[in-house]
């Protein structure tokens, strides 16, 4: 009997694991680079250490500063560095390999993720926390595809990593590059987007020239609501019919 009970507590725990997960790796161009070198750390949530994969647990409060960058992620920025990018880079948000022995740790929850920008006043990206700015701006949204696993299905999933492309026209300057990847579990029950966020240090290069709008800014936190319509449909919807939608906030910008 102990036995058993020991091996459903350890399917248990593995189940967990598998169940949240945090990127802690930046990729560029197809390199990973050092975990947390340049994506600030987030902290376990309060009640539930003192176990690594904890860091994983999704944001649920839409309007908490830590929907911005992940659990107390400004607490790190002194010590995460800044990556050098060019306007027009494959970048991405990769897993953590802590958990590689485990075996299957992937992106286990189906849904779309987006990426914005935005950039530090006066460039000094360490005392920038991104709480509150109004000039956040969509770069990217990775929604459905023929291709993804099973056709048709949402492409993040059961990946290891999400990648986005930097614009070619963004200005030069120190950004917060944010990632969000969202379920939204919408029944009887639970009512609440399941949110995965991180945030990384970056210092793009390149001409610049593009040209932005009002519309295209949001504010973090602030964007989106529990009530927001395309939270709605990210549950009613297929999820090719959802691509068009390209998650709540705005547009994706396109320079």
């Amino acid at each position: 009997m102990k036995a058993i009970l020991f091996l459903g507590q350890v399917g248990a725990l593995i189940s967990s694991v598998h169940a949240h997960y945090y990127f802690s790796i930046f990729v560029v161009n197809k390199t990973e680079t050092p975990e947390w070198k340049y994506i600030r750390d987030v902290a376990i949530e309060e009640g539930f250490g003192p176990y690594t994969w904890q860091k994983g647990r999704p944001q649920y409060d839409l309007d908490s500063p830590d929907f911005v960058c992940g659990r107390s992620a400004f607490l790190a920025a002194n010590k995460t560095e800044t990556a050098d990018v060019v306007a027009g880079d494959i970048v991405g948000f990769h897993l953590t390999h802590e958990f590689d022995d485990s075996g299957n740790y992937d992106i286990f929850h189906q849904g779309y993720a987006s990426a914005f920008l935005a950039r530090a006043p006066n460039d000094d990206i360490t005392s920038f926390s991104g709480v509150g700015y109004d000039k956040w701006f969509k770069i990217d949204f990775v929604g459905a595809s023929m291709d993804a696993i099973p056709p048709g299905g949402w492409i993040t999933y059961q990946k290891t990593s999400i990648n986005f492309t930097i614009p070619e026209r963004v200005p030069p300057g120190k950004y917060l590059l944010r990632l969000e990847h969202i379920m939204n579990r919408r029944n009887n029950e639970i009512n609440e987007p399941e949110c995965y966020i991180q945030c990384a240090q970056v210092n793009i290069m390149g001409q610049g020239g593009g040209v932005f709008i009002n519309e295209d800014f949001t504010k973090f936190p602030g964007a989106y609501s529990i009530d927001d319509e395309k939270f709605t449909k990210l549950s009613t919807l297929e999820p090719m019919e959802y691509n068009k939608e390209q998650g709540p906030g705005p547009a994706v910008w396109t320079g």
